[in-house]
């Protein structure tokens, strides 16, 4: 049984990797950019820097690559990358040519550049771009150890810690059992040495073959689905052999403790069957505590995306029946982009529904917050007024002023106070001042829905909001005249995509008309993007559901035989408290205090971490299961020897 579990846990823990790995490659692939020579971000470029290029590729006579972001329109798929090409030659497949020449044009210059050829280096490069007055480093395009990264990363640690616990807790497992054997074993002159590793060489053997297999059976998918650079497999290799040697550290970690528990028992011990239970006991209850710890941790994990799942639930429900897309920012705001944007808006907004709903999500705003702050953490939303009528709020005012502040009904004793020190905040930010109102509303419902996009942007899971201070701008400020406006603040609400469209055709000829291609990028899709982010979190809760119950079983079957263990070696002691009247918490107290000061350690670590409060329930359960299984096991122990 033990090799099987043990053989379950290394098949899992390698096929699991390199399956991860191999969905970074898949997803990830064209940011890539695999089969070049380096490459070079420039921040900052001079005017005549395709001149640059252009010159330094013809006198190393190399390919240059301009990377240039075409924007994709259907909502489902993300900007995909195209390239200027500077030099004599073709360009791999990998790396598709632009050939529109308003696209070039449009283009900004401070983008990526890569390099195909081996004269010149990406050192070179910028060193030459540098001296020719443009600011440019060295693009890290070492994606090979992406996979480490990702497996460290904060979601996915805890689950791959219950995964190497749980592979501890089975071969510690395996050692108590064969505790007994290993006395005949030392008696008749092998080596404490070699008993510590015992069984080593064939656990290698089956993690050597179960490696190889993965890793071709991956680099045959990534083949078959035409995925055959080098680098590709280097993002699954180098993961795969990652937790092949911290498999192999805990093989060796195990062994040098098992190594000098047979150290410390002596031979008369080992006559009598008596292994050094005391230095056993506080490994297994190091490893109980940790266990515990990681536990803690999932639960907490686990709380934590239920309460996200039941909000991205009801978010799906409010986006089932609208259908809006938003277009994300590719490149920065400079006076030419932000004249299109705004004649692009005015004109969006005559032909079709445009819906500006900015919350304050990613600042994490407090429920109560509704002054100015310097943290900008105020419960507060900017919207157009067509917001308004889609939610239910009876708005009358036929926006003769720039703004109007709305103030919620719970706080209309600070309507004034509120009007004045906002509509200073916001002048504060302007060449120019805008004309205000201001009036008080009433929620017609507890949460109200703020369409949020859930792409890349959204850092949480949020998607209504309660009794909000309301900002309501006039349709008129985004006309091209209206010098109002901050374009910083207009830019900031199309990068985290709070600028919504009813027609995604029309936004897209739109975006053509006024050469916004090189700006706006690819548009998501409201009801899309929020079944996706469910799938994500779904997906992540399974698996920490999945380690947490390996490993809790792991952890839970490793205790009931150290408890064996413990009560064997221990038989004569406790059968004399036994027959003496002494209490169960008497005999055992010692063990019983070592289980209570771990539950107090867990529950003090919670505080100290500010943890979900319901983990608090986690110790005491746990606890109280072990203590269970250790008195039944007791009474057991004593019908046996009655």
């Amino acid at each position: 049984m033990y090799k099987k579990l043990e053989r379950l846990l290394i098949t899992l823990s390698i096929v699991l990797v390199s399956a991860f790995s191999m969905i970074i490659v898949i997803n990830k692939h064209k940011q890539m950019f695999a089969g070049t020579n380096g490459g070079v971000l420039v921040l900052k470029a001079k005017s005549n820097i395709k001149e640059s290029i252009a010159e330094i590729a013809k006198k190393n006579n190399v390919l240059i690559a301009k990377q240039i972001m075409v924007p994709s329109t259907d909502g489902k798929t993300d900007n995909q990358p195209t390239f200027q090409k500077f030099g004599n030659g073709t360009l791999p497949k990998d790396f598709p040519e632009q050939k529109n020449k308003e696209f070039i044009e449009d283009s900004n210059d401070s983008v990526y550049y890569f390099i195909f050829g081996k004269t010149l280096s990406s050192i070179d490069l910028s060193k030459y771009l540098n001296e020719k007055g443009n600011t440019s480093m060295v693009s890290d395009n070492d994606w090979r150890f992406q996979g480490i990264t990702a497996l460290l990363d904060t979601r996915m640690i805890v689950g791959l810690l219950l995964f190497l616990i749980s592979y501890t807790s089975i071969l510690m497992a395996n050692i108590i059992i064969n505790l007994k054997k290993q006395g005949v074993q030392r008696l008749a002159g092998i080596s404490c040495f070699r008993l510590s590793f015992l069984g080593l060489k064939k656990r290698l053997t089956y993690i050597f073959i179960t490696t190889i297999i993965t890793l071709l059976t991956s680099s045959l998918i990534l083949y078959i689905i035409n995925l055959r650079r080098i680098m590709y497999f280097y993002v699954i290799i180098f993961p795969t052999i990652f937790i092949v040697l911290v498999l192999l550290l805990i093989e060796l970690i195990v062994g040098i403790l098992v190594y000098l528990f047979l150290q410390r028992q002596k031979i008369n011990l080992v006559i009598k069957d008596m292994a050094p239970i005391r230095a056993l006991m506080s490994f297994v209850f190091l490893l109980q505590l940790i266990s515990l710890l990681c536990l803690i941790f999932s639960f907490s994990s686990i709380s934590s995306s239920h309460k996200d799942l039941v909000l991205l639930k009801k978010a799906t429900n409010k986006w089932k029946s609208q259908d809006y897309y938003s277009p994300s920012l590719l490149n920065g705001n400079t006076e030419k982009s932000k004249e299109n944007v705004l004649r692009f808006l005015s004109e969006a907004n005559q032909k079709e529904e445009v819906l500006i709903i900015a919350d304050n999500f990613n600042k994490y705003p407090l429920q109560n917050q509704y002054f100015p702050t310097s943290n900008g953490n105020e419960n507060i939303l900017y919207v157009t007024p067509n917001y308004l009528k889609k939610v239910g709020i009876k708005f009358n005012n036929t926006m003769k002023s720039d703004i109007t502040i709305l103030v919620p009904e719970t706080e209309k004793s600070h309507k004034n106070k509120l009007s004045t020190l906002w509509s200073q905040a916001f002048n504060s930010l302007n060449e120019t001042s805008f004309s205000y109102n201001s009036s008080v509303y009433k929620s017609p419902s507890k949460d109200l829905f703020t369409f949020r996009i859930f792409g890349w942007s959204a850092v949480d899971n949020q998607a209504f909001v309660q009794e909000p201070l309301i900002v309501v701008m006039s349709p008129k400020l985004f006309n091209i005249n209206n010098k109002n406006i901050n374009s910083d603040v207009l830019f900031s609400w199309f990068s985290r995509e709070q600028i919504l469209f009813s027609n995604n055709k029309t936004t897209a000829d739109l975006i053509k008309k006024y050469r916004l291609e090189n700006v706006l990028g690819s548009f998501s899709n409201g009801n899309l993007s929020v079944k996706n982010r469910f799938v994500e979190i779904k997906s992540q809760q399974l698996f920490i559901v999945v380690t947490s119950s390996i490993a809790l079983i792991s952890s839970t079957f490793l205790f009931y035989l150290m408890n064996k263990i413990y009560l064997y070696q221990n038989r004569k002691k406790f059968a004399v408290a036994r027959i003496s009247g002494e209490s169960l918490f008497t005999t055992h107290k010692t063990y019983l205090i070592q289980l209570f000061i771990i539950i107090i350690f867990a529950i003090g670590m919670i505080f100290i971490w500010h943890l979900n409060p319901l983990t608090l329930i986690i110790p005491p359960i746990l606890g109280g299961l072990q203590l269970i299984l250790l008195t039944r096991q007791i009474k057991n122990d004593v019908i046996l020897k009655s």
